[in-house]
């Protein structure tokens, strides 16, 4: 069974539970039903290959904790904690983030990132 984001706009409750729950924690289903085929990575394989196995690789416990939404026609902004621990190091990871995600068809069409990239670093060997 596979899922997807509601076709008349992505509602913030999809994302908790669809995005920040199955595809953060790396089922491939989850993943095979959110993300369009036009996304930087190809396929939904391609996006647990590059994203999600090298996460749990590196971090122990990460989580992608997002806390607040904001929803507008085709698009989610996400706010929210990036948390775990490095694997190498044992240095905890605490960043907040915010995800900036469109929506096209009821899948994931595009994905931003922000954080602040040296306080990940400083995490990591």
């Amino acid at each position: 069974m596979t899922n997807s984001i509601a076709r008349n706009g992505p509602t913030p409750r999809a994302f908790d539970t669809i995005v920040y729950g199955g595809l953060i924690a790396g089922t491939l289903d989850a993943i095979d039903g959110v993300v369009a085929f036009g996304l930087a990575w190809r396929t939904p394989q391609e996006v647990l290959e590059n994203l999600v196995v090298p996460l749990s690789k590196d971090w122990e416990n990460f989580v992608a904790d997002a806390d607040s939404f904001v929803s507008e026609d085709s698009e989610v902004v996400a706010f929210g904690v990036y948390r775990g621990v490095n694997r190498a190091t044992g240095r905890t990871l605490a960043v907040p983030f915010a995800h900036r995600w469109r929506v096209s068809d009821g899948r994931i069409a595009s994905f931003v990132q922000y954080t602040d990239t040296i306080l990940v670093k400083k995490a990591m060997p």
